[in-house]
């Protein structure tokens, strides 16, 4: 009985990094989606950050997630077409701040999630900083 329960609990300490990937690329999808820039087209070379860099990824990559988590329900229950965008504007207003606090520019934080995506040891890394600071 030991033995499976210990079973649950490795399994589940060895799925963290891909659910938290999942939650990562949710909430910034949900971001990207609403901002409607065009993502950056350049190919970023993986050492291309600053660990500055990444760890302001992280930190504003978490708040975005809570922003995103704050607006989709609201805005999924919108009473009209016109209050949904008008939520979705101020949800994109106050995660573009966010992002702008951490110091990074949108452009900055697309391009980091774009590599992020390509490299795994950059997803790596931003996981790492993500896991520091909650």
């Amino acid at each position: 009985m030991r033995s499976a329960v210990n079973g649950v609990i490795d399994r589940t300490a060895a799925t963290r990094p891909a659910v938290l990937r999942v939650a990562l690329l949710a909430a910034l999808l949900f971001f990207f989606s609403m901002l409607a820039l065009p993502v950056a087209a350049q190919q970023t070379e993986p050492g291309a950050f600053s660990e500055d860099q990444l760890e302001a990824f992280a930190a504003a990559s978490l708040r975005v997630q809570e922003l995103s988590n704050k607006w989709q329900p609201q805005i999924a229950e919108a009473p009209s077409p016109e209050d949904g965008n008008a939520m979705r504007q101020q949800a994109m207003g106050e995660m573009t701040e966010a992002v702008r606090e951490e110091g990074l520019s949108v452009e900055e934080y697309n391009t980091i999630h774009d590599t992020a995506l390509r490299d795994p040891q950059v997803m790596t890394v931003i996981q790492e900083y993500q896991e520091e600071l909650r």
